[in-house]
């Protein structure tokens, strides 16, 4: 398993956490600790940000099944197969 943790604040608040009485702070995409104005998220395998909001991105849907992706949904790389160019693979060459 894969930890990624961030803390919203810096001073003591967080001690004594309890899960937070909402998943929404982290996308459900993770577990939250503590409250509404001081939170972590543990973020699930696959996800990462401070709020759990950046997934890993998938070659099939965003290099459209021509590319091998590196990278999160928002900040991607497609490395495209041979014959194909662009952000996403889209143009033939």
């Amino acid at each position: 398993h894969e930890l990624n943790a961030t803390v919203t604040h810096s001073d003591n608040s967080l001690d004594g956490l309890k899960p937070c009485t909402s998943e929404a702070h982290c996308n459900n995409r993770g577990t939250c600790l503590g409250t509404a104005s001081a939170y972590l998220c543990i973020c699930n395998l696959g996800s990462s940000g401070k709020n759990c909001q950046e997934t890993t991105c998938d070659s099939a849907r965003d290099c459209n099944g021509r590319g091998f992706c590196l990278g999160t949904t928002t900040d991607l790389t497609c490395l495209c197969n041979l014959g194909f160019s662009g952000k996403h693979c889209e143009i033939k060459n």
